[in-house]
């Protein structure tokens, strides 16, 4: 029996167009038939005809339409529109079945049904889980449902399936106990540990209690752990509090608990409690046992089953196979690891991914590989205490993962901010004698999460053992090629070559670089007579045969060729080849004038490290003034001014890489920089250049420089061809001469060389227009964690060098050029704008009571400040102490005049005064009450640690409590956690607090979208 035929949709709607046309047609042409064959008869019959194919053509139509209506209704609404959003819901809710499309005939209805068929296949070998476990269809018996506590017999009995529920990731059981002679803890002892571990783990979500009655131990269970040794650290934080006093018939004893640590997939569902049970025996006040890095049979587990992650990583690792190792294809090869690390970004949704990598030279961290799109680092070394802080940090597999800021560790917090990383996971590679030699990371920005489940990780994990497994091999392979390269330069400093030939077979087994750029159509395996002299036969005065020298002309150049000691019966000899006249390149290493390097020793140094595949820059240094020195000191005043400063330059930047590139031109080699230390190197030649250079002290004799750094190789295949682009560039680039600029012609970009002069533009673009370059950082209270205000935060990007600009060097150079105003009225207008659009609608709603705005000594000089804030405070009438400024501690002591005339001031307007950063060092207390300051501002590097390290908590503890006696407010910033919210909390519930455990800095919009979401 044949197939039904099967139409397309296409056809189908055709035909709900063209039958009923057709009807109609016809139906019409019976008509005027009939109508004509009457009126020309005048037979009644043809009238009735008229009538009856009318009729029955009607309800041909009709039928036809309704037929083809439901077959259109059920093939495209019922089966597209229906079944999608079935199976849509169905995906929703996580059962993941899907429907098939009814049998409609329709072709493309039956190739979704294929789709479908190869969907289901897809989730039948996948396992999708939560990161939020629900426990709420488990046999757990709950002795207190709000705080999670269970029976521990249920606990027993359920684990298998507690674990299930997000088994792809790592879970914890900590059993906290005490003494075995310890009396058992009574109900309120219970509750207080409890109450304990619940506020220190509060960023978790499911965590389980359960308490062991016979040995006098609390079990608890911590789901989707990002890092072991965060763990560790939060239990750290709370050993003393988790220590209880009891009496008993010995007295008062203060008992300490013990913590064992066990974790799944490094032990077993079924061998959790038993490897708990080892962990305590070790003895220690923290035990952590990991007995295996992932269970042996994890290959069958649900764990692994994910199809999709499987096949997808498991190809990436394939990627890696194809790595040479050799240190000659290092381009290839680091961009396989780039083009893999691309791939994992797109497939991970990963901002930003790639290796810092210690320069052994240079003895700074900086990228070495990332992801196309990533921006972290680009073009800059990277600050080495950020690296060793992300070393400190580490679990014992020298890996460390963080779903969310919130889980970083306290080592790494501050740095994170700094760089505005917000998620990721990273592997520090150690060399020899535990040196950090690189970091591989994964991190993610903008407070982007990332979640990973074990296996992903542990795929991230084997692919850092890989690349770190190349840079071991290749770092060998380096070395060894380095000591050939090493020969090649002190060869290509004299003027002899070097090649290798088989005795009995002429052929050439080895010859120098330099040599080919005598001989550039030179092989390995030629015959040496052939290659180099273009003879048929070996040569009559050969060295090999002769053991004299043999002398010959190639390109107008002399050389002499002669054989040099060998091995005892090798057929290999080795014949050295000596440059007798330099032929077109003659000239001078030194130029006698400025006693710096000529520009033909520059053009060898640039070959040279074209043979050693380096690079770096070439910077040139116009002299633009080079007329008006020679008018008034003449020539023998311009070379001493100008020795001069090149004296200085070298001793300045530690380097003789100085040539003379023409008579108005010096060249400077920079090896192995980027782009931001060829501007810190600019700044600094800059500097100098403004330095006094004759004794008569007249502006003239002041150096007007262009800077041309141009970067190689860039693409161009030799020295020669990268020094005529230099030379091009130079003569014809798109430059103006007599400014002091940096032009960069890679990134088509110039701007000051003067670092002032920079900033003075920066303050003048940034602060002029439209100002909003702040982000505002909430002010929450401690008592029940609602906004109570903001900081003002200046946040300038520094394009060139993908950083934030220092707010108080901006307000320095700002002050000095009196251009503090342009700040001033920037901030000003900032706080009445926001004020203006959300004063009443949200501010009053939500009661935000504060927005901060932070200074320094310059403002304090700064009438307009003080002027522009108390009259906006009138035009807008803020509430009382609705705008704060904060001050450092610091610059109080030195300033105490203009402090107290403008605390004078604020109070009148009843505007905040408060102490930034504040540790005691500086000032008391009482001196900051009479002054007029209204609280004091506890500085991060007191609350920094202030959970683990007892110096910091008693300074905390002493400073909050001798404010609070002399009657001046206190707030914190820099609160990480909640073992550090506690603390703080417990000095004081009316403190207000500043942190990552609350907000990072939030853009405006996003502060509004916090204060409604919070404080509602």
């Amino acid at each position: 029996m044949m197939n039904k035929k099967e139409v397309s949709i296409r056809q189908s709607l055709l035909q709900t167009v063209i039958i009923p046309v057709s009807i109609l047609s016809f139906d019409l042409i019976l008509s005027i038939i009939m109508a004509i064959c009457y009126v020309s008869t005048g037979l009644s019959v043809f009238y009735i005809l008229y009538f009856v194919f009318t009729g029955v053509l009607a309800i041909a139509y009709v039928i036809v339409s309704i037929y083809l209506y439901r077959r259109l209704y059920f093939s495209q609404y019922n089966s597209l529109f229906t079944i999608t959003r079935k199976n849509y819901d169905s995906f929703l809710s996580g059962s993941y079945k899907f429907y098939k499309y009814p049998k409609t005939g329709v072709n493309e209805i039956d190739d979704l049904n294929d789709k479908i068929d190869v969907l289901q296949s897809k989730f039948d070998c996948a396992y999708i889980i939560t990161t939020k476990p629900d426990y709420s269809n488990l046999k757990l018996q709950y002795v207190d449902r709000d705080l999670n506590i269970v029976t521990f017999e249920s606990f027993e009995k359920e684990l298998p399936n507690i674990i299930m529920l997000s088994q792809s990731y790592r879970n914890v059981l900590v059993d906290v106990s005490f003494s075995v002679d310890l009396l058992t803890l009574n109900e309120n002892d219970k509750k207080y540990l409890v109450k304990v571990f619940t506020d220190l783990f509060g960023d978790y979500t499911g965590v389980l209690f359960a308490y062991r009655e016979k040995i006098n131990s609390l079990l608890i269970y911590l789901p989707v752990i990002d890092s072991l040794s965060r763990v560790e650290e939060q239990i750290i934080s709370v050993i003393r509090d988790s220590s209880l006093t009891i009496r008993d018939f010995e007295g008062l004893r203060y008992i300490s608990a013990k913590y064992a640590i066990v974790a799944y997939p490094y032990s077993d569902v079924d061998e959790l409690l038993s490897d708990l049970r080892y962990a305590k025996r070790q003895g220690k006040v923290v035990n952590f046992y990991m007995p295996k890095r992932i269970k042996k049979n994890a290959g069958k587990s649900l764990m692994l089953s994910d199809a999709m992650n499987v096949n997808y990583m498991s190809s990436l690792l394939d990627q890696l196979d194809e790595l040479t190792y050799d240190y000659g294809q290092k381009a290839k090869d680091q961009k396989m690891i780039a083009d893999l690390f691309t791939d994992l970004g797109n497939y991970l949704d990963i901002d930003d991914i790639g290796i810092i990598f210690h320069n052994d030279e240079l003895g700074i961290y900086t990228q070495l590989l990332s992801n196309q799109s990533s921006k972290l680092f680009k073009g800059k070394a990277v600050d080495g205490n950020f690296v060793r802080s992300l070393a400190q940090a580490t679990d014992f597999d020298s890996s460390y993962f963080f779903s969310k800021r919130l889980h970083a560790s306290i080592y790494i917090g501050r740095d994170l901010d700094l760089y505005g990383i917000s998620s990721g996971f990273y592997y520090v590679y150690r060399g020899i004698e535990n040196n950090i030699d690189a970091v591989i990371y994964f991190f993610n920005r903008n407070n982007k999460d990332l979640i990973l489940d074990s296996y992903i990780r542990e795929s991230l994990f084997i692919i850092c053992l890989r690349v770190k497994h190349y840079f071991e091999l290749t770092k060998k392979n380096k070395s060894i090629e380095e000591y050939r390269n090493e020969n090649e330069y002190l060869m290509s400093l004299t003027d002899y070559s070097l090649y290798k030939v088989d005795d009995k077979s002429y052929e050439l087994k080895y010859f120098s670089k330099d040599l080919k750029t005598v001989f550039p159509s030179l092989k390995e395996g030629e015959l040496c007579y052939k290659a180099l002299f273009g003879l048929e036969k070996p040569c009559s005065d050969c060295p090999m045969h002769t053991f004299k020298k043999k002398e010959f002309t190639h390109r107008k150049a002399n050389y002499e060729a002669s054989l040099t000691l060998n091995e005892h019966k090798s057929r290999i000899r080795s014949v050295l080849v000596e440059r007798l006249t330099q032929g077109d390149l003659n000239g001078d290493l030194f130029d006698k004038d400025l006693l710096i390097n000529s520009y033909l020793a520059l053009y060898q140094n640039i070959r040279n490290s074209y043979y050693v595949n380096g690079r770096g820059y070439v910077l040139l240094l116009a002299i633009d003034n080079i007329e008006t020195l020679l008018e008034k000191q003449g020539s023998e005043g311009t070379l001493f001014a100008i020795r001069s400063f090149l004296r200085n330059l070298k001793d300045e930047l530690g380097t003789d890489e100085l040539y003379a590139y023409n008579n108005e031109c010096i060249a400077l080699l920079l090896h192995n920089v980027g782009h931001v230390d060829v501007i810190n190197t600019c700044e600094k030649i800059y500097e100098l250049s403004k330095k006094q250079l004759l004794d008569d002290g007249t502006n003239e004799d002041i150096l007007k420089l262009t800077y041309l750094p141009l970067r190689w190789p860039s693409g161009y295949a030799n020295a020669e061809d990268f020094m005529k682009h230099v030379n091009d560039f130079y003569h014809h680039g798109e430059h103006e001469r007599g400014k002091d600029f940096i032009y960069f012609y890679d990134h088509k970009i110039s701007r000051s060389a003067s670092k002032r002069e920079f900033i003075i533009s920066v303050i003048e673009q940034e602060f002029s227009g439209s100002f909003s370059s702040v982000n505002l950082q909430p002010i929450v209270k401690a008592k029940d964690k609602k906004i109570f205000g903001a900081e003002i935060l200046l946040r300038i990007n520094n394009v060139y060098s993908n950083a934030m600009f220092n707010a108080e060097e901006i307000s320095r150079i700002a002050e000095q050029e009196g251009k503090t105003n342009l700040i001033t009225e920037a901030i000003i207008n900032f706080i009445g704008n926001m004020y203006k659009e959300y004063g009443n609608s949200v501010f009053k709603i939500n009661n935000l009571e504060r927005i901060a705005i932070n200074v320094d000594s310059t403002y304090l000089k700064d009438l307009n400040l003080l002027q522009g804030v108390v009259k906006l405070n009138d035009t807008y009438k803020f509430p009382n102490n609705f705008l704060s400024f904060e001050i450092p501690e610091e610059i109080i002591p030195s300033h105490i005049d203009e402090i107290q005339k403008m605390s004078q001031q604020l109070s009148s307007a009843h505007i905040m005064f408060s102490v930034d950063r504040y540790t005691g060092r500086y000032i008391g207390v009482e001196k900051l009450k009479e002054l007029g300051f209204k609280e004091v501002k506890i500085a991060r590097d007191l609350i920094y640690k202030v959970d683990t390290d007892g110096t910091r908590f008693n300074a905390v503890k002493d400073i909050v409590f001798n404010a609070k006696e002399v009657g001046i407010g206190v707030s914190v910033v820099g609160v990480e956690n909640s073992a550090q919210f506690t603390i703080l909390r417990d000095f004081d519930e009316n403190m207000m607090m500043q942190g990552y455990h609350f907000y990072k800095p939030l853009s405006r919009a996003d502060f509004i979208s916090a204060l409604i979401s919070h404080n509602r």
